[in-house]
């Protein structure tokens, strides 16, 4: 089965005045209400932001100088997560539908690992996730640049979450409309043909009206406008999902795109993106019913203000006992210019027992053990545990020092067990990457009728390859590769290969010993070569097929009859000569 191919894109749809007011009143409704929903979300992000940085808001008392510092525990817990979602570089393989599609599939798996080269994926999948866990959710848009004799590209992007707003009824991108909000030059909207009204638009702008959408956008938008006066920018809606043209008609798929009360284009939505909302969230753990999840920093939080409190106080407790307070007699005739701490220093008083310090008890041991245990806490609700952050786990008492007596074994025990936790958000990660997968092949199926010419890069080298556009049309089937695998450590990973391989082999030598000529092989005999090919693999060797040799090109020429049997007659048979008899020594032309 194949997908429809129709590479140019759709006119816009033309409305009365009636139907465009109604469409634009009920977006704007939609969206508003939107806004008002996530409204505290996007105030909590600010939050989680602030923590993740390790940020201090905390307003400083000059009149009671108090230590600040915060500890970015958050940050440690979050880096620690990351690498095991995204260091195995996640893939999509293609998988055929029908045996007919086996070499299509094999064909467009290549055009697809083109693709995610070509879209820097890796790097888009890594902040993809990093986005997910510090706010819950991270947001992918993809669509497709297409222009006659210049573009014909897929095109993938991580939009801010401020920018995207969803059905407040709705848990699924795909389930409710969708509507993102982002900035254009309306010179560059005047050079695409998709976009219309835009004289109506400038006249509704008009000459001089920057300032009251620019302060829509964020900080950052805001500073980039400034800049340059000059270019017009206009903040446009983009409007996905269901929607009725008038209060008569039934709801459809639409795609709208709106700025300041005008539509500069509207279309079916499956004309333009088969593949459906050009959106793919990735969440890091998802509330029932509800399509804001929650992320690493928003439960931690609470433990963090704890943990800033315990490091706070130890801090001022070493502040106090060093530079302490002091109980003075007001009549000892203390001059207080001379009372200030320094080598040598001397104070003039009518009473040495006029000046006492003020004792201080050092709490810092209590404290170290309570920052102990929130930090424990921290381990537990993230599941990310301390050999996972490349540091042990030290029982009561142990000393820091003493964490070079823990054993190798240990502390790759330590890593494997906090491992165990992170396969749920892999397996979020699988769910996102293959939802990517279908929509790209959907947008690839629609818009690419020509065959594509794609560079392969191997063992071998460099090779170029032509896929037709016949095999991009086709549905496959898709699975993640390296998305839910768990990042192992090497030296570990070696040494069970090489302890596998000293299980297997003399079991292998055993069976070819016993092993005789013409038999068949016995479902219970070993391939050898299967565990060497994994070790050489994990020990990524270039040009590994060297490290095998063919032992038949080693071997001896088979003996010629003559050289067999000596200067003897070939025509007759050892029998007739006499040989069968004979000893193996008395044959000519035989040694031992």
């Amino acid at each position: 089965m194949a997908y429809q191919n129709n590479v140019e894109e759709p006119k816009n749809i033309k409305l009365k005045a009636d139907e465009h007011d109604h469409v634009v009143d009920t977006i704007n409704s939609r969206i508003t209400s939107a806004k008002q929903s996530q409204e505290v979300i996007f105030n909590n992000f600010t939050d989680y932001y602030d923590y993740y940085r390790a940020k201090n808001n905390d307003e400083a008392d000059s009149s009671a100088p108090r230590s600040t510092v915060t500890v970015p525990y958050i940050k440690q817990i979050v880096d620690a997560i990351l690498p095991r979602m995204v260091s195995s570089k996640p893939t999509i393989n293609i998988l055929p539908r029908e045996e007919s599609d086996i070499e299509d599939a094999q064909i467009m798996e290549k055009y697809v690992a083109w693709q995610w080269e070509y879209m820097e994926m890796y790097r888009k999948i890594k902040m993809w996730a990093k986005t997910s866990l510090i706010y819950g959710i991270g947001i992918l848009k993809i669509g497709w640049d297409y222009s006659e004799g210049e573009k014909d590209e897929c095109w993938v992007e991580l939009i801010s979450n401020y920018d995207f707003f969803m059905d407040p009824t709705s848990s699924d991108i795909d389930s409710g409309w969708c509507a993102y909000k982002r900035e254009r030059d309306l010179e560059d909207l005047k050079k695409n043909d998709n976009y219309s009204n835009l004289d109506q638009l400038e006249q509704r702008l008009g000459t001089d009206n920057d300032t009251h959408k620019i302060k829509e956008l964020s900080s950052t938008d805001r500073s980039e406008a400034k800049k340059d006066k000059k270019r017009k920018k206009v903040v446009l809606y983009e409007y996905y999902g269901r929607l009725s043209l008038s209060e008569d008609e039934p709801e459809e798929d639409y795609l709208v795109t709106m700025v300041d009360d005008v539509i500069i284009r509207i279309a079916k939505l499956e004309e333009i993106y088969p593949c459906g909302k050009p959106f793919v969230a990735l969440v890091d753990d998802p509330m029932p019913l509800d399509f804001w999840p929650m992320g690493e920093v928003e439960p931690l939080m609470p433990l963090q203000d704890e943990l800033n409190t315990y490091r706070r106080q130890r801090i001022d407790n070493r502040n106090l006992i060093i530079n302490h307070m002091w109980l003075v007699n007001k009549e000892g005739g203390i001059n207080w210019d001379d009372f200030v701490s320094r080598p040598g220093g001397i104070i003039e008083c009518n009473d040495t027992n006029a000046v006492k310090p003020l004792p201080v008890n050092d709490t810092t041991a209590s404290s170290v053990q309570e920052e102990s245990i929130v930090k424990q806490d921290m381990d537990r609700t993230s599941g990310v545990f301390p050999g996972m952050m490349g540091q042990l786990q030290l029982p009561p008492g142990v000393q820091g020092s003493d964490v070079f007596t823990q054993t190798k074994g240990g502390y790759l025990a330590s890593i494997e067990q906090g491992g165990t936790r992170m396969q749920y958000k892999l397996d979020n990660l699988d769910d996102a990457l293959r939802r990517l997968g279908e929509k790209i092949l959907k947008l690839n199926a629609k818009y690419v009728d020509k065959d594509q010419m794609i560079r392969v890069v191997g063992r071998q080298g460099v090779n170029f390859e032509t896929v037709s556009a016949e095999a991009i049309q086709k549905e496959y089937d898709f699975r993640v590769e390296g998305g839910s695998t768990q990042p192992q450590n090497k030296e570990a990973t070696l040494n069970k290969y090489l302890q596998t391989l000293q299980l297997v082999a003399p079991l292998s030598q055993a069976q070819l010993m016993n092993y005789e000529p013409g038999s068949p092989p016995t479902p219970t005999q070993l391939n050898l070569k299967y565990f060497l090919d994994n070790l050489l693999e994990e020990l990524d060797l270039p040009n590994q097929e060297e490290a095998y040799i063919d032992m038949q090109s080693l071997a001896p020429p088979p003996l010629s009859p003559e050289q067999f049997y000596g200067e003897t007659n070939t025509d007759v048979g050892p029998s007739e000569q006499g040989l069968e008899s004979t000893t193996s020594q008395d044959q000519p032309g035989f040694t031992t």
